[in-house]
């Protein structure tokens, strides 16, 4: 197997031989440059230590390929060369002159890999141009499998590809994917229009289901009081003044027809004094007719004047003792 870890040098590196032709002592390494006209010198290296493995060689022309020839060495001689050819490797690069072969949900990228460049990574960024999307970008892909196949298209599109190698753009194309679009017919439901119509709806419910709700808990009770105090025309205004006007007019009128408190009270107090006089003079004469009662019954007293005792008020002779300076009920009815 070969390698290069730098430009002028070459590392070889080998297995012992499975069966060797009798006991391995070592090793022969030839080597040349590789020219059109073959009769470059031949280089030989001799490895003495049969446990040697790998051999760099060093002061390589950067820019040719070389041939190499590996023998292995026992007593009884050497054995059959195994041939190899390599170069040094430059500094890496990304690939040149891509090939595209497009399909319709993805694209081949095909190229030359560079054996005397190392390997080196990179990748794709691509941009679907028909939906207006955002970049999307590959894994990374190296330089040296020279092949890769960009997948997950859409049939029937536009598509921008750019190849990043350090941050930098080193080639770009377009492409069109074969095939025909499948235009998928929004649904009437996800229209723009429709779903602002449906809300405008929903929410002017709602508007009157609020205004029905708070009608219902007023109930009605201040429809008068908002009357009265409302806002009234000219012409409404002159007819509330008549009414009042009216109003007043009965209440003078009313209260011209009905005594005062003052004159109820003195009525009353009247009637009450002539109630009391009548009464004591009711009574006076229900004593008086008492009295005639018992002279119309035959006196059993020795002193009777005129058919009347002494002791009867009647009596002109009898006079009439004063109680506490007041006169008695014969005085008063007198």
């Amino acid at each position: 197997m070969l390698d290069s870890p730098s430009e002028a040098e070459m590392t070889l590196n080998w297995t012992p031989p499975g069966q060797p032709n009798g006991v391995l002592i070592g090793y022969l390494l030839q080597y040349q440059q590789i020219v059109e006209s073959d009769d470059s010198p031949m280089q030989v290296e001799t490895i003495d230590d049969a446990t040697v493995t790998h051999l760099t060689l060093k002061g390589l022309d950067r820019h040719s390929h070389y041939r190499f020839y590996l023998r292995g060495r026992t007593a009884a001689g050497d054995g059959e060369p195994i041939m190899r050819e390599g170069a040094t490797t430059l500094d890496g690069a990304p690939p040149a002159n891509i090939s595209l072969s497009v399909g319709e949900t993805s694209v081949n990228l095909s190229w030359v890999a560079k054996k005397r460049h190392r390997n080196v990574s990179f990748q794709v960024h691509y941009l679907k141009k028909d939906d207006g999307s955002k970049w999307k970008k590959t894994e990374k892909v190296d330089s040296s499998q020279s092949f890769y196949q960009l997948q997950g298209l859409t049939p029937g599109s536009h598509y921008r590809l750019r190849f990043i190698y350090s941050n930098t753009t080193f080639w770009e194309t377009d492409i069109e994917t074969e095939g025909t679009v499948t235009e998928v017919q929004p649904s009437f439901a996800t229209q723009g229009w429709f779903i602002g119509v449906v809300s405008a709806i929903v929410l002017l419910l709602l508007i009157l289901l609020i205004l029905c709700f708070i009608k219902r808990s007023k109930g009605g009770k201040y429809s008068v009081k908002d009357k009265e105090e409302g806002p009234m025309d000219s012409e409404a205004r002159p007819m509330k003044d008549e009414t009042f006007g009216e109003y007043s007019d009965l209440e003078e009128k009313r209260t011209a027809s009905q005594p005062s408190l003052g004159e109820e009270s003195k009525l009353c107090s009247e009637d009450n004094l002539d109630f009391n006089v009548s009464s004591a003079i009711t009574t006076e004469l229900n004593m008086d007719e008492s009295l005639v009662s018992q002279f119309s019954r035959p006196s059993e007293g020795p002193e009777v004047i005129n058919g009347l005792p002494d002791n009867s008020p009647l009596n002109p002779t009898t006079v009439s003792p004063t109680t506490n300076g007041m006169p008695n009920s014969v005085t008063i009815l007198d």
